[in-house]
């Protein structure tokens, strides 16, 4: 894995027209050549390179976690944001259920209010009628004795 990794940042760091050729091919101009360093074939750069093609080869895994980390954050946020619609949506729910219950209320009120304040709930009225009907009542009782 790491050296598919090392070659494709090798392939990337090359300027497009450094085609590697083989030792016997080299020319003078040649920037990529393929030649055997102790028993192993292998592209050989100057230090400057090698050493720049090296620090790119340690930066990729670090790159990797911190995109790994940045994705795993973003998929968080992304939860917390649903989270904070789908508690939105149940407050705005709560609300209007609220607001029903303050109607029903308020109807049940004005209701309770009309009729308490009905005719036939008049303190005056049953104590007038009471007085009424008790003077018919001794008027009738001296009348019949």
């Amino acid at each position: 894995m790491s050296c598919l990794a090392f070659w494709s940042v090798l392939t990337c760091s090359l300027p497009a027209s450094a085609q590697c050729v083989v030792e016997a091919e080299a020319t003078p101009a040649s920037t990529c050549v393929v030649m055997p360093r102790a028993g192993v074939r292998g592209v050989w750069f100057i230090l400057k390179e090698a050493d720049r093609l090296r620090r790119a080869h340690l930066e990729v895994p670090e790159l990797r976690l911190q995109v790994d980390r940045m994705e795993q954050l973003a998929a968080i946020e992304s939860t917390r944001a649903d989270q904070y619609r789908e508690a939105a949506e149940l407050r705005l729910e709560n609300t209007r259920a609220l607001e029903t219950q303050l109607e029903a209320a308020l109807e049940r009120e004005a209701q309770a209010r009309a009729e308490a304040g009905a005719w036939y709930r008049e303190p005056a009225l049953w104590f007038t009628l009471g007085a009424v009907v008790a003077t018919a009542v001794l008027v009738a009782i001296i009348a019949n004795d």
